[in-house]
Protein backbone atom coordinates (compact mmCIF):
# COMPACT_ATOMS: atom_id res chain seq x y z
CA UNK A 1 0.00 0.00 0.00
CA UNK A 2 1.49 3.35 -1.04
CA UNK A 3 1.38 5.64 1.99
CA UNK A 4 2.30 8.86 0.16
CA UNK A 5 -0.91 10.90 0.43
CA UNK A 6 0.09 13.13 -2.52
CA UNK A 7 -0.18 10.09 -4.82
CA UNK A 8 -3.90 10.01 -4.11
CA UNK A 9 -4.74 13.72 -3.87
CA UNK A 10 -2.69 15.25 -6.69
CA UNK A 11 -5.10 13.91 -9.29
CA UNK A 12 -8.78 13.86 -10.19
CA UNK A 13 -11.41 12.12 -8.10
CA UNK A 14 -11.84 9.29 -10.62
CA UNK A 15 -8.12 8.53 -10.82
CA UNK A 16 -7.74 8.79 -7.02
CA UNK A 17 -10.54 6.24 -6.70
CA UNK A 18 -8.81 3.84 -9.07
CA UNK A 19 -5.47 4.22 -7.28
CA UNK A 20 -7.02 3.63 -3.88
CA UNK A 21 -8.80 0.55 -5.20
CA UNK A 22 -5.68 -0.88 -6.83
CA UNK A 23 -3.67 -0.62 -3.60
CA UNK A 24 -6.43 -1.75 -1.24
CA UNK A 25 -6.51 -5.27 0.19
CA UNK A 26 -9.80 -6.03 -1.58
CA UNK A 27 -8.54 -4.59 -4.86
CA UNK A 28 -5.35 -6.66 -4.81
CA UNK A 29 -7.27 -9.84 -3.94
CA UNK A 30 -9.87 -9.27 -6.66
CA UNK A 31 -7.26 -8.50 -9.34
CA UNK A 32 -5.19 -11.55 -8.33
CA UNK A 33 -8.30 -13.76 -8.40
CA UNK A 34 -9.29 -12.45 -11.84
CA UNK A 35 -5.85 -13.15 -13.30
CA UNK A 36 -5.87 -16.65 -11.85
CA UNK A 37 -9.36 -17.36 -13.20
CA UNK A 38 -8.45 -16.13 -16.68
CA UNK A 39 -5.06 -17.87 -16.78
CA UNK A 40 -3.11 -14.62 -16.91
CA UNK A 41 0.43 -14.08 -15.58
CA UNK A 42 0.47 -13.17 -11.90
CA UNK A 43 1.44 -9.56 -12.68
CA UNK A 44 -0.34 -9.30 -16.03
CA UNK A 45 1.35 -9.05 -19.43
CA UNK A 46 4.72 -7.29 -19.18
CA UNK A 47 7.05 -5.66 -21.69
CA UNK A 48 6.73 -2.67 -23.98
CA UNK A 49 3.47 -1.86 -25.79
CA UNK A 50 4.10 -4.16 -28.76
CA UNK A 51 5.32 -7.07 -26.62
CA UNK A 52 2.25 -6.83 -24.39
CA UNK A 53 -0.11 -6.72 -27.36
CA UNK A 54 1.61 -9.75 -28.88
CA UNK A 55 1.29 -11.69 -25.60
CA UNK A 56 -2.35 -10.64 -25.32
CA UNK A 57 -3.10 -11.78 -28.89
CA UNK A 58 -1.42 -15.14 -28.26
CA UNK A 59 -3.43 -15.56 -25.07
CA UNK A 60 -6.74 -14.86 -26.83
CA UNK A 61 -5.90 -17.30 -29.65
CA UNK A 62 -5.14 -19.99 -27.05
CA UNK A 63 -8.81 -19.99 -25.98
CA UNK A 64 -9.70 -22.65 -28.53
CA UNK A 65 -13.04 -23.61 -27.01
CA UNK A 66 -14.23 -20.00 -26.91
CA UNK A 67 -13.10 -19.46 -30.51
CA UNK A 68 -14.90 -22.61 -31.70
CA UNK A 69 -18.07 -21.43 -29.97
CA UNK A 70 -17.76 -18.02 -31.67
CA UNK A 71 -17.20 -19.69 -35.03
CA UNK A 72 -20.40 -21.67 -34.56
CA UNK A 73 -22.40 -18.54 -33.73
CA UNK A 74 -20.99 -16.69 -36.73
CA UNK A 75 -21.23 -19.53 -39.21
CA UNK A 76 -23.58 -17.51 -41.40
CA UNK A 77 -20.76 -15.12 -42.39
CA UNK A 78 -19.33 -16.30 -45.71
CA UNK A 79 -16.42 -13.91 -46.25
CA UNK A 80 -13.40 -15.56 -44.62
CA UNK A 81 -11.48 -12.39 -43.67
CA UNK A 82 -14.58 -10.73 -42.23
CA UNK A 83 -15.50 -13.89 -40.34
CA UNK A 84 -12.01 -14.21 -38.79
CA UNK A 85 -12.18 -10.63 -37.50
CA UNK A 86 -15.70 -11.13 -36.10
CA UNK A 87 -14.74 -14.43 -34.44
CA UNK A 88 -11.73 -12.89 -32.68
CA UNK A 89 -13.82 -9.91 -31.59
CA UNK A 90 -16.56 -12.18 -30.21
CA UNK A 91 -13.95 -14.38 -28.48
CA UNK A 92 -12.38 -11.34 -26.83
CA UNK A 93 -15.78 -10.18 -25.55
CA UNK A 94 -16.51 -13.62 -24.09
CA UNK A 95 -13.07 -14.05 -22.49
CA UNK A 96 -13.04 -10.55 -20.99
CA UNK A 97 -16.64 -10.73 -19.75
CA UNK A 98 -15.65 -11.47 -16.09
CA UNK A 99 -13.45 -8.33 -16.05
CA UNK A 100 -16.11 -6.07 -17.52
CA UNK A 101 -18.91 -7.50 -15.37
CA UNK A 102 -16.90 -7.06 -12.19
CA UNK A 103 -15.90 -3.53 -13.22
CA UNK A 104 -19.58 -2.58 -13.40
CA UNK A 105 -20.18 -4.16 -9.99
CA UNK A 106 -17.26 -2.15 -8.58
CA UNK A 107 -18.45 1.03 -10.37
CA UNK A 108 -15.16 1.31 -12.28
CA UNK A 109 -14.69 2.18 -15.92
CA UNK A 110 -14.57 -1.25 -17.68
CA UNK A 111 -11.84 -0.33 -20.18
CA UNK A 112 -9.61 1.18 -17.50
CA UNK A 113 -10.13 -1.80 -15.18
CA UNK A 114 -9.40 -4.13 -18.09
CA UNK A 115 -6.06 -2.37 -18.68
CA UNK A 116 -5.21 -2.66 -14.99
CA UNK A 117 -5.96 -6.41 -14.86
CA UNK A 118 -4.33 -7.35 -18.18
CA UNK A 119 -1.25 -5.13 -18.13
CA UNK A 120 -0.92 -4.00 -14.50
CA UNK A 121 -0.89 -0.51 -15.96
CA UNK A 122 -2.26 2.62 -14.30
CA UNK A 123 -3.51 5.33 -16.68
CA UNK A 124 -2.31 8.92 -16.34
CA UNK A 125 -5.89 10.14 -16.47
CA UNK A 126 -9.40 8.77 -15.96
CA UNK A 127 -12.30 8.87 -18.46
CA UNK A 128 -14.33 11.29 -16.33
CA UNK A 129 -11.45 13.72 -15.71
CA UNK A 130 -12.40 16.30 -18.29
CA UNK A 131 -16.16 15.88 -18.58
CA UNK A 132 -19.08 17.19 -16.59
CA UNK A 133 -21.32 14.57 -15.08
CA UNK A 134 -24.75 15.78 -16.15
CA UNK A 135 -26.88 13.10 -14.51
CA UNK A 136 -26.91 12.01 -10.87
CA UNK A 137 -29.42 9.67 -9.30
CA UNK A 138 -29.80 7.25 -6.41
CA UNK A 139 -27.67 4.53 -7.97
CA UNK A 140 -25.00 6.96 -9.15
CA UNK A 141 -24.66 9.67 -6.50
CA UNK A 142 -22.12 12.48 -6.78
CA UNK A 143 -19.47 11.92 -4.09
CA UNK A 144 -16.87 14.57 -4.97
CA UNK A 145 -16.65 17.57 -2.63
CA UNK A 146 -18.15 20.67 -4.24
CA UNK A 147 -21.21 22.88 -4.62
CA UNK A 148 -23.71 21.44 -7.09
CA UNK A 149 -26.39 23.21 -9.10
CA UNK A 150 -29.60 21.41 -9.90
CA UNK A 151 -30.81 21.78 -13.48
CA UNK A 152 -34.40 20.88 -14.38
CA UNK A 153 -36.49 21.40 -17.55
CA UNK A 154 -37.71 24.64 -15.93
CA UNK A 155 -34.21 26.03 -15.29
CA UNK A 156 -33.28 29.12 -17.29
CA UNK A 157 -29.81 30.38 -18.20
CA UNK A 158 -30.10 33.29 -15.75
CA UNK A 159 -30.86 30.80 -12.94
CA UNK A 160 -27.65 28.88 -13.65
CA UNK A 161 -25.58 32.09 -13.72
CA UNK A 162 -27.10 33.25 -10.44
CA UNK A 163 -26.50 29.86 -8.80
CA UNK A 164 -22.93 29.79 -10.10
CA UNK A 165 -22.23 33.23 -8.61
CA UNK A 166 -23.76 32.14 -5.30
CA UNK A 167 -21.60 29.01 -5.26
CA UNK A 168 -18.42 31.03 -5.87
CA UNK A 169 -19.19 33.38 -3.01
CA UNK A 170 -20.06 30.66 -0.51
CA UNK A 171 -17.71 27.84 -1.56
CA UNK A 172 -15.09 28.52 1.11
CA UNK A 173 -17.81 29.10 3.67
CA UNK A 174 -19.35 25.69 2.95
CA UNK A 175 -16.11 23.78 3.28
CA UNK A 176 -14.11 25.94 5.74
CA UNK A 177 -11.11 25.92 3.41
CA UNK A 178 -9.43 29.13 4.54
CA UNK A 179 -5.67 28.71 4.53
CA UNK A 180 -5.76 25.07 3.40
CA UNK A 181 -4.27 23.45 0.36
CA UNK A 182 -6.13 22.47 -2.79
CA UNK A 183 -5.75 19.49 -5.07
CA UNK A 184 -6.41 19.29 -8.78
CA UNK A 185 -10.13 19.23 -9.34
CA UNK A 186 -11.03 18.90 -5.66
CA UNK A 187 -10.63 21.24 -2.70
CA UNK A 188 -9.85 19.21 0.37
CA UNK A 189 -10.03 19.67 4.08
CA UNK A 190 -7.43 17.93 6.24
CA UNK A 191 -5.95 14.65 5.01
CA UNK A 192 -5.93 12.90 8.40
CA UNK A 193 -8.79 10.61 7.43
CA UNK A 194 -6.98 9.52 4.26
CA UNK A 195 -3.78 8.94 6.22
CA UNK A 196 -5.71 6.80 8.71
CA UNK A 197 -7.32 4.84 5.87
CA UNK A 198 -3.96 4.08 4.21
CA UNK A 199 -2.40 2.87 7.46
CA UNK A 200 -5.41 0.67 8.30
CA UNK A 201 -5.25 -0.90 4.82
CA UNK A 202 -1.56 -1.64 5.32
CA UNK A 203 -2.24 -3.11 8.75
CA UNK A 204 -5.13 -5.23 7.46
CA UNK A 205 -2.71 -7.38 5.45
CA UNK A 206 -0.47 -7.77 8.50
CA UNK A 207 -3.41 -8.59 10.79
CA UNK A 208 -4.72 -11.30 8.46
CA UNK A 209 -1.26 -12.83 8.17
CA UNK A 210 -1.02 -12.99 11.98
CA UNK A 211 -4.50 -14.55 12.25
CA UNK A 212 -3.70 -17.17 9.61
CA UNK A 213 -0.50 -18.14 11.42
CA UNK A 214 -2.37 -18.45 14.72
CA UNK A 215 -5.06 -20.55 13.10
CA UNK A 216 -2.52 -22.85 11.46
CA UNK A 217 -0.79 -23.39 14.81
CA UNK A 218 -3.98 -24.43 16.60
CA UNK A 219 -3.81 -28.16 17.27
CA UNK A 220 -7.02 -28.41 19.24
CA UNK A 221 -9.84 -29.06 16.77
CA UNK A 222 -12.44 -27.41 19.02
CA UNK A 223 -10.36 -24.25 19.32
CA UNK A 224 -9.91 -24.30 15.57
CA UNK A 225 -13.67 -24.43 15.02
CA UNK A 226 -14.20 -21.54 17.46
CA UNK A 227 -11.57 -19.49 15.67
CA UNK A 228 -13.22 -20.36 12.36
CA UNK A 229 -16.59 -19.11 13.61
CA UNK A 230 -14.99 -15.88 14.83
CA UNK A 231 -13.53 -15.34 11.37
CA UNK A 232 -17.03 -15.22 9.91
CA UNK A 233 -17.42 -11.75 11.37
CA UNK A 234 -15.18 -9.91 8.90
CA UNK A 235 -15.62 -6.60 10.68
CA UNK A 236 -13.48 -8.02 13.49
CA UNK A 237 -10.58 -8.21 11.10
CA UNK A 238 -10.97 -4.52 10.32
CA UNK A 239 -11.14 -3.69 14.03
CA UNK A 240 -7.99 -5.76 14.61
CA UNK A 241 -6.24 -3.85 11.83
CA UNK A 242 -7.45 -0.59 13.39
CA UNK A 243 -5.75 -1.61 16.64
CA UNK A 244 -2.44 -2.10 14.82
CA UNK A 245 -2.94 1.19 12.98
CA UNK A 246 -3.51 3.15 16.20
CA UNK A 247 -0.11 2.01 17.42
CA UNK A 248 1.50 2.68 14.01
CA UNK A 249 0.07 6.21 14.00
CA UNK A 250 1.56 6.94 17.42
CA UNK A 251 -1.84 7.34 19.11
CA UNK A 252 -2.77 6.20 22.59
CA UNK A 253 -4.62 2.90 22.32
CA UNK A 254 -8.00 3.89 23.72
CA UNK A 255 -11.55 3.16 22.63
CA UNK A 256 -11.88 6.77 21.46
CA UNK A 257 -8.72 6.53 19.33
CA UNK A 258 -9.84 3.28 17.75
CA UNK A 259 -13.28 4.68 16.99
CA UNK A 260 -11.76 7.80 15.44
CA UNK A 261 -9.43 5.81 13.16
CA UNK A 262 -12.16 3.32 12.23
CA UNK A 263 -14.63 6.11 11.45
CA UNK A 264 -12.03 7.85 9.26
CA UNK A 265 -11.36 4.54 7.50
CA UNK A 266 -15.01 4.07 6.55
CA UNK A 267 -15.39 7.77 5.76
CA UNK A 268 -12.77 7.45 3.00
CA UNK A 269 -14.37 4.23 1.75
CA UNK A 270 -17.72 6.02 1.44
CA UNK A 271 -16.22 9.16 -0.11
CA UNK A 272 -14.44 7.24 -2.85
CA UNK A 273 -17.07 4.47 -3.21
CA UNK A 274 -14.52 1.75 -2.44
CA UNK A 275 -15.51 -1.87 -1.77
CA UNK A 276 -15.56 -2.87 1.88
CA UNK A 277 -13.51 -5.78 3.14
CA UNK A 278 -16.72 -7.53 4.21
CA UNK A 279 -17.80 -7.58 0.54
CA UNK A 280 -14.76 -9.60 -0.57
CA UNK A 281 -16.49 -13.02 -0.30
CA UNK A 282 -19.26 -11.68 -2.57
CA UNK A 283 -16.76 -10.67 -5.26
CA UNK A 284 -14.96 -14.01 -5.06
CA UNK A 285 -18.29 -15.87 -5.38
CA UNK A 286 -19.11 -13.61 -8.31
CA UNK A 287 -15.96 -14.95 -9.98
CA UNK A 288 -16.90 -18.52 -9.09
CA UNK A 289 -14.03 -18.87 -6.62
Amino acid sequence: MKLDIRYYVDCSYGLARLRLFEHSFVGMRVITALRKKLGLPQDGFSGDRFERLEKYSTWIRSKKEVIRHAEGELGHITKIEEKQKMVLRRAQEDVLLPINSLALSLKLDPHTFETLVLYNDMPLSYPDDDIVRVVSYGGNPIQEPGVYIQVTPMTQKKDVIKSWQYALVHYKKFFHLKGRKKQKGVSLVEHDDLKHYLVVEQCLTEWLKIQNELRNNLKDKKKHEIAKEDRQDLDRDVYGAVGLAVSRLGLTDTKESRNEVRNDYYKVIDRYQLPRYSWLPHYLRFLGL
